[in-house]
């Protein structure tokens, strides 16, 4: 924490009648040790920061050598704040690892806020601590368990206990006992998270293992006065397996190593001092605010520990490393060949990814149109099944190297209209346009943005697991007539919800994931204006790739479509956007909306009369 300009007073107790110690100045830096207290909040002070600085207090004596409640290991210098024999673990927690490494074995999360015994000097950028064990989030394995004596405990028998089922990662384990974690842990009938609960196994209290582990929990005894919340009467209990012979219970795995990161409050699950990511997985990032960089995504229902309290709108949490996926980055385009220069070099026609034109939203393309497209010289086309053959045939002739995007058009009205229909209402004019660019390279888009009300929803489906269900009929239809050719997922209406005119695009497509799976490659619409930056449009983008990784990609509609941009500006910006796509391997191009169009509407994205093409073809 930082304090504000005039500075604050610092008292002893969280109250204003609290003794005042001194007024620490504005800027100072501040590490919060604790959760809030009414309006205080704990911290701790550099000393050098007040006038009347307290006398440092006496070094607290370190643990005996045998002390069963606590535990050694190596912590790293940067997240600590050290005086004299003691440490302070920062605000994200800390790994202790067994060995003065990066790749040591990781130990256990000390909480942050903790204050742990120095017991040495520093070995490189690791130095040699005692730890409490109360002082530890989630399970703890220490190196060497034989050398940990469990404290003395009585084996309960079993008729004077309650068989459960425990989360193992809650649990310490040590020998045939365990101890729960944490805000305790809930005991279930089951080793289920759906199975019905039992009661809370309270945080410290000891049970008893009563067999062996399935999957995620442990079967354990517990006294009924260390369950809170008892239910009754009992549900029924899955008995567990028998424990083998006389060998010693199994602790649980090594826990993975952590990243410490902030996770989107309103996107997470909390509970019991955990955060599980929502149905859509989740960006982590490096601090508390949305434009901080990306650490990485996790996938929905992964399970992360909360290390302290939210910040604005995000919570610090950590994460287990091996479930953390790398955010999605542009590869860098590199140009491996060196080419001399010459006067007035013909400029490359193309990248990776193709650069193209929608043609007319009308049924009509008209020579206009068609000296547009010879202005802006395309390797990538987009006509629809509709459109008149006169038209398409002079596209053809005029780009015989070009790749094709065919979207079957239909105009739903309103209408509830089934895949049989949808196939018998489009197939006839697919298949006279593929006539047309037979032995051409093409992909078949089957509808368009069916999050839109005005396109299917509402009337035809629901939501966008209904439109995977109607989607997939429709697919095998096609796919039986025309067996040779590729088809796409149709490209959504970007953008959040909007009551009686769309569904969000992210939840829609999620919902329809499988369908996408089935599918020969994914259609997206991106579009920005001069109030939504071209950079946060690309975010959408990267975002359709970080989700459906290795799947081919299709931008089939894209365009700055507001007024407020120059025409010059916005050709510029085609150009920008299509460079912006080499980076991206998965995409295949682009095809700018639309070359010309009736609707008022679209005024401004058509290119004919405008001058567009010539801009775009100059590059």
């Amino acid at each position: 924490a930082q304090v504000s300009a005039g500075g604050i007073n610092l008292r002893t107790d969280p109250t204003v009648n609290g003794q005042l110690i001194d007024l620490v100045p504005g800027g100072t830096i501040l590490i919060v040790t604790g959760s809030a207290r009414g309006l205080y909040t704990p911290i701790q002070v550099p000393t050098s920061a007040l006038s009347n600085a307290q006398p440092a207090p006496p070094a607290t004596p370190p643990p005996a050598t045998g002390d069963t409640d606590t535990i050694t290991g190596w912590a790293w210098l940067n997240n600590l704040v050290v005086r004299g024999s003691e440490a302070t673990v920062n605000q994200f927690g800390i790994n202790l690892r067994a060995t003065p490494a990066r790749d040591g074995q990781n130990i256990g999360l000390i909480r942050a806020g903790s204050v742990v015994t120095v017991t040495g000097n520093a070995n490189g950028e690791y130095l040699p601590i005692r730890a409490r064990r109360s002082d530890f989030s989630a399970p703890i394995n220490v190196p060497d368990p034989s050398s940990e004596t469990p404290p003395p405990a009585v084996t309960p028998t079993p008729g004077d206990t309650i068989l459960g089922w425990a989360w193992t990662q809650n649990l310490t384990v040590t020998g045939n006992q365990a101890k729960s974690g944490r805000f305790g842990t809930n005991l279930r009938s089951a080793p289920s998270r759906t199975a019905a609960t039992i009661g809370m196994f309270q945080e410290g209290a000891t049970a008893t293992i009563a067999g062996q582990r399935r999957g995620e929990y442990t079967p354990i005894q517990v006294r009924p006065a260390d369950i809170a919340n008892l239910t009754q009467p009992l549900p029924g209990i899955e008995q567990p397996d028998p424990l083998p012979g006389n060998e010693p219970v199994t602790p649980p795995a090594p826990i993975h190593d952590t990243t410490p990161c902030w996770a989107f409050t309103t996107q997470i699950t909390l509970g019991g001092g955990m955060a599980v990511a929502g149905a859509f997985g989740i960006n982590l990032r490096d601090a508390p605010r949305r434009n901080a960089a990306n650490i990485g995504f996790v996938p929905a229902n992964t399970s992360m520990i909360v290390t302290g309290s939210a910040q604005g709108e995000y919570t610090p949490v950590r994460v287990n490393d091996d479930v953390l996926q790398k955010p999605f980055t542009p590869s860098t385009v590199i140009n491996a060949s060196e080419v001399p220069e010459v006067n007035n070099p013909e400029p490359a026609l193309f990248g990776e990814a193709k650069l193209g034109l929608h043609a007319s939203a009308d049924p009509d393309i008209t020579d206009a149109e068609v000296a547009e497209f010879a202005a802006m010289r395309p390797s990538m086309v987009k006509v629809l099944s509709f459109h008149n053959p006169n038209g398409i045939r002079k596209l053809v002739q005029q780009h015989p190297d070009a790749s094709w995007v065919v979207r079957a058009f239909l105009d739903f009205g309103g209408r509830n209209i089934s895949p049989q229909q949808f196939f018998n209402d489009t197939i006839s004019d697919t298949e006279r346009t593929l006539g047309i660019l037979q032995g051409k390279d093409v992909v078949i888009e089957l509808h368009n943005e069916p999050n839109l009300t005005a396109e299917g929803m509402g009337s035809t489906w629901k939501d966008g697991l209904a439109f995977k269900d109607w989607w997939l009929q429709l697919l095998d239809l096609y796919r039986k007539r025309l067996p040779t050719y590729r088809f796409i997922y149709p490209g959504l209406s970007p953008g959040s919800s909007v009551r009686g005119i769309k569904m969000d695009h992210v939840e829609f497509v999620e919902a329809s994931r499988d369908a996408i799976k089935a599918a020969d490659g994914l259609g997206t619409h991106i579009y920005w204006s001069n109030v939504y930056p071209m950079e946060t449009a690309l975010s959408v983008l990267d975002d359709y790739i970080n989700r459906f990784r290795g799947v081919p990609i299709w931008v089939t509609e894209a365009s700055n479509n507001k007024a407020g941009t120059a025409v010059h500006r916005k050709g510029m910006q085609y150009i920008e956007f299509w460079k912006e796509l080499q980076k991206r391997p998965t995409v295949q191009g682009v095809t700018y909306f639309v070359a010309s169009a009736s609707n008022p509407a679209f005024k401004e994205e058509i290119w004919v009369g405008r001058g567009l093409g010539a801009i775009v073809g100059r590059r």
